[in-house]
């Protein structure tokens, strides 16, 4: 038995009271699926809870916790499916002051019931907190033939389009603390047919054509025009500037579509609590959710990221640094013996950034169309990492991205109604904040076009669950801050945010004490710069066809004499490291891409031909002239992924990585060719999108995608990998050795022998002024510095747009695999693009 989702109900941290006493006491319910009982979101019983300091709090076998003192302990939840533990701080207050709702609006489809309303309170000692179903109220719906709200909780579902009112009363002193209603408004159920799906570039349509769809989130009916102006801005710029290559070459390859669907309100909603902060280059001061992930200097130390996550933010009290020093800190974590936590690794300087960061100024939801929110609200509790079986509660990290990406928000989450197909796609990466996707696939799916589309062309089924077009989806956020720019799942969807600034203007903040209301920015269309917004886009979607991610540190772009303080971060370098210097393999470098000559795309499946040993394949329209009867070539698939991963893809990419042996064409009729070769079986199929191809030559050698004096150097280190096979071109490197002898923590010895000069590279005809573009494997990748590599120093899925320096282009490897996508038979004119030759 397996346990895909675990959560905890209610997500954020627990707040109690000692006042009344009758409000003392909360049941803690802990859902999830164990993929044996229940729909997801059942209630799971088979738990167990362990409250830190007892003498704060208690807690039943059954979850029920019980308030007996003031002060801040942990409880751990176990649940008996797993090993891994999930951790909640609990707070226990003297009494609470005054409520606020967190909604001014809200909205619900009918049939689902993924909207919690929220709530927060103001405690006897300043701190202002969120207690969004907790026991202390009771909700009313005013019509219940059109929405329904779960009296304890706040849940509230859909019955029929229209518009109702919710009023919500505190049980503490039986007040109604709505002073106006809050409303309500049901939208038509998911699967209504919704034509709203209009074209930007129209290429034609056919199995031939990709499909990216822009959508709209927090933008007003007002703020149509300026969607429609994004979207057709970053259109022409992805299809027209050699710097977003090979999206030009691929124009005529794919079409662009937009849907606007307006939200109630502007804007989006802001998860992490605002704070001020300073910029010393401008002299400005700003309000800002963005929290930014202090490093210490030893790497090994805990981030201020890590650190909320094992402890929270500070309260009002332990924000007074001449009582709450970090001796008094480390002390009190330690004892309350929180899984993870280690006092060694908490340094001074991140725990003073720790405690400039205190949980103040708090905003209400936006009402939007696709619930979506920017940045995790602190405190709330659940799965987010496929790794659910450490021992400690690092598995989950849910602060790790605090304020800077967008997440489908908790509580726009059914119940019960999350995936539809567990047995595929998601069969080992459900996780509930992935949860809500099949919701957004029956809103995919209910999407056409504004005029009538063409007979059998379903426009949403493209972008529906293991559609053709899969992760060809973009929504353009109405943010005024450049903080949201991807989101949870990105082979899923992408997001960009129209704005660049710092943070959140602050006339645009209004409610009252300290709960904000956040309106949309008024950012006029020309003002908005939209090179960093289309570079973003076009970045984002590139990780819906499976480009991973290479995030880095460019501050250190010029410095090839590091400080120390920045080994802890990604190197920058044009560095090649031979084999022997890595610890960790590379996303993209290990696979087989081979250099193309000339080349086909299959618009079919494969079928077996009538003779043994031949396959009938149909091309591209028009791409049959390219070949002759006799001609030989190799058949490889779309999917050049690991083996072990493609069950994670959509069904496009669903299938094994497959490359023939030598092919010739035994007949041609038209775009139709029978191969034929003694690779080939009965059982051989290649799918739609897989490549006809002959490769490129150097000296009697096929070409692979690093240039053969690169391939020489990184197999010319400690004689421990075998050299590549003669011919071959490929970097052939075992991979189970590289991860047994190699694989391990990072430490400063390891970091600091890393070459930060370059190293010269012979046999390699590359100009100093591209050599940045240089395949091969560079220093640093993802976050980390320890031999972990990457494909090329600098590449756009690295870092899409960097203010000063402007754009940076896709490595050629990253180019090669979004032609292999869009259409194979553009490889040979991508060729032309190769940074450099074999001298």
């Amino acid at each position: 038995m397996a346990l895909f989702v675990f959560s905890l109900f209610p997500s954020a941290d627990i707040q109690l009271v000692l006042n009344p006493a009758s409000r003392k006491t909360l049941q803690l319910d802990v859902i999830g699926f164990d993929g044996t009982t229940g729909p997801m979101g059942s209630i799971l019983s088979a738990s167990t809870f362990v409250m830190k300091d007892p003498s704060v709090a208690t807690v039943t076998p059954g979850g029920k916790l019980t308030a007996l003192k003031e002060g801040i302990t942990f409880l751990t939840v176990k649940h008996t499916a797993s090993t891994f533990q999930m951790v909640a701080r609990v707070w226990v207050h003297d009494s609470i002051v005054s409520f606020f709702p967190g909604n001014k609006t809200a909205s619900v489809n009918a049939g689902t019931d993924n909207l919690l309303l929220s709530v927060f309170a103001e405690f006897s000692k300043g701190d202002f907190e969120d207690v969004t179903a907790h026991p202390y109220f009771s909700f009313q719906s005013a019509d219940t033939a059109i929405a329904q709200v779960d009296i304890a909780t706040g849940r509230v579902k859909g019955i029929a389009s229209g518009n109702t009112t919710v009023t919500i009363t505190e049980l503490i002193n039986n007040t109604v603390i709505t002073s106006t209603p809050i409303t309500i408004s049901v939208r038509p159920s998911l699967n209504t047919p919704r034509p709203i799906v209009e074209k930007i570039s129209f290429k034609g349509y056919g199995p031939e054509k990709r499909n990216i769809l822009f959508l709209a989130e927090g933008f007003t009916e007002d703020e149509k025009e300026k969607f429609r102006s994004v979207v057709r801005a970053i259109d022409k710029k992805m299809r027209n500037s050699p710097l977003h290559e090979p999206y030009k070459l691929l124009s005529n390859d794919y079409n662009t579509w937009m849907a606007f669907e307006p939200s109630t309100e502007g804007g989006l909603t802001i998860g992490p609590s605002l704070s001020w902060r300073e910029d010393p280059t401008d002299q400005i001061s700003y309000l800002s959710p963005v929290y930014r992930n202090e490093r210490p200097v030893n790497p090994a130390d805990l981030t201020l990221f890590q650190l909320v996550d094992l402890v929270g933010l500070p309260t009002t009290e332990q924000k007074n640094s001449t009582v709450f020093t970090l001796a008094v800190a480390t002390a009190l974590w330690t004892s309350l013996s929180i899984p993870g936590f280690n006092a060694a690794l908490v340094s001074a300087r991140v725990f003073s950034e720790w405690q400039d960061h205190l949980n103040v100024y708090k905003v209400t939801a936006c009402n939007t169309n696709l619930g979506l929110i920017s940045g995790r609200r602190l405190g709330d509790r659940y799965a987010n990492s496929t790794n659910k079986d450490k021992p400690d509660n690092s598995w989950y990290r849910s602060q790790s991205s605090v304020g800077n990406f967008l997440y489908k928000d908790t509580r726009t989450l059914s119940s019960a109604k999350f995936i539809d197909d567990t047995t595929t796609f998601f069969n080992t990466t459900t996780h509930l904040q992935f949860l809500w996707t099949s919701e957004f696939f029956e809103y995919l799916n209910s999407l056409g076009e504004s005029l009538p589309a063409t007979a059998g062309f379903n426009i949403g089924s493209k972008w529906n669950l293991h559609g053709d077009d899969q992760g060809l989806v973009i929504i353009v956020t109405n943010l005024e801050y450049n903080a949201a720019n991807y989101l949870n799942f990105p082979n899923i969807f992408g997001s960009v945010s129209i704005g660049q600034q710092l943070g959140i203007n602050e006339p645009n903040l209004s409610g009252p004490k300290l709960l904000l209301n956040y309106t949309a920015p008024d950012i006029p269309v020309g003002a908005m710069f939209i090179e960093p917004i289309a570079a973003t886009a076009i970045h984002e979607l590139s990780h819906g066809i499976n480009l991973g991610d290479e995030y880095d540190d460019f501050r250190e772009l010029d410095n090839l004499t590091p400080a120390a303080s920045s080994l802890v971060d990604v190197e920058a370098y044009h560095n090649l490291n031979t084999i022997d210097n890595i610890k960790l393999h590379g996303t993209k470098w290990q696979h087989r891409y081979l250099r193309v000559e000339r080349s086909s795309a299959l618009i079919s499946d494969s079928v077996t031909g009538a003779a043994a040993n031949t396959l009938s394949i149909q091309l591209f329209p028009g791409e049959g002239s390219k070949w002759k009867v006799n001609d030989q070539a190799v058949l490889i698939t779309k999917n050049l992924n690991s083996e072990a991963s493609f069950g994670q893809y959509q069904k496009n990419m669903s299938h094994r990585v497959e490359i023939s042996g030598a092919l010739t064409v035994h007949s041609k009729t038209g775009d139709n060719l029978i191969v034929s070769g003694p690779s080939l079986t009965g059982t051989t199929v290649f799918p739609k999108g897989s490549m006809f191809f002959f490769p490129k030559f150097h000296n009697g050698d096929i070409l692979g995608i690093h240039l053969p004096g690169v391939l020489a150097f990184l197999n010319n280190g400690s004689g421990t990998f075998p050299a590549p096979p003669a011919g071959s071109g490929l970097l052939n490197i075992d991979l189970t050795k590289l991860f047994s002898s190699k694989n391990g923590a990072c430490a400063t010895s390891t970091i600091t022998t890393m070459s930060a000069t370059p190293v010269p590279i012979p046999h390699v005809n590359i100009s100093a002024s591209i050599k940045h573009r240089l395949l091969g494997m560079h220093e640093g990748a993802g976050g980390y510095n320890c031999g972990v590599v990457r494909t090329a120093a600098v590449c756009k899925m690295r870092s899409e747009y960097l203010t000063g320096r402007g754009h940076f282009m896709f490595c050629h490897l990253c180019k090669y695999i979004i032609v292999q996508e869009f259409n194979p038979s553009k490889h040979s004119n991508l060729e032309s693009q190769y940074p450099g030759s074999p001298s």
